[in-house]
């Protein structure tokens, strides 16, 4: 049967277990395995959408989960001859040890993820550029006098007047689309068809503009019709006679 779990908020199960801990103010070095399991399973159930290529991950943990919460459950094995060379440390082990020493390896690259993001994010607002290289035939002044110093100082410290900008003599032209669709309809009664070309044929992007806008006024009032034969070729505008009649 085709089912789907949704995972999506985390990017492993590692990030999954985490979150479930921190949830919960769980003690990362003293994990209560049968309480952690149930909410990792519980999330499982509940989720909607599921990837293949995550849930692979995501089972597994969950297996390594059981797996480690039977352990507990069962009674620990003894050694059988004392001072034998089976290693009672071994038998004593707590299975939750690997667990723990991967979650607190996943914490440190999670805070160690977090400082580079953010020293890129930071980067990311500046461009570098290679050291320029300086002329070797420019050298540095030699034999200057204290005076001279002196008075380039005081040539350097003194407080020049602002620069005033002067006010713009000439303004701009204004273009009004009524001009320009009077100009459109009297190029189409000279003549039957007009390139649009001609229509917005000038060097003034604001006439550009305004004679673009005249055209898109006049198709809407159903005055004029336009056309183009093949894509990207010539448009051509032509008067809507139907509308004059």
């Amino acid at each position: 049967m085709k089912y789907e779990i949704k995972l999506a908020a985390f990017e492993g199960p590692l990030d999954l277990l985490l979150h479930l801990i921190e949830k919960n103010r769980i003690d990362i070095y003293d994990i209560p395995m049968a309480e952690l399991t149930q909410q990792y399973m519980d999330y499982i159930e509940e989720s909607k959408e599921f990837k293949i290529e995550i849930a692979a991950e995501f089972l597994v943990m969950a297996a390594k989960l059981m797996y480690i919460k039977s352990r507990i459950i069962l009674p620990k094995a003894k050694p059988v001859v004392e001072g034998s060379e089976t290693d009672s440390a071994d038998v004593l082990d707590d299975p939750r040890d690997e667990l723990v020493k991967r979650l607190l390896e996943y914490q440190h690259f999670q805070k160690v993820s977090k400082v580079l993001t953010s020293m890129l994010s930071d980067e990311e607002r500046f461009v570098k550029r290679a050291p320029l290289r300086l002329s070797q035939k420019v050298l540095p002044p030699q034999n200057l006098s204290v005076d001279k110093l002196f008075r380039a100082f005081i040539t350097a410290i003194t407080v020049n007047e602002e620069p005033v900008i002067p006010e713009v003599l000439v303004s701009s032209e204004v273009f009004h689309v009524k001009d320009k669709i009077e100009s459109i309809l009297s190029q189409l009664e000279k003549h039957e068809e007009i390139k649009l070309s001609e229509a917005v044929m000038t060097n003034s992007a604001g006439e550009k503009i305004a004679a673009f806008l005249a055209l898109l006024e006049l198709v809407k009032r159903q005055k004029i019709k336009v056309k183009q034969v093949i894509p990207f070729s010539e448009i051509s505008i032509t008067m809507n006679k139907l509308a004059e009649v």
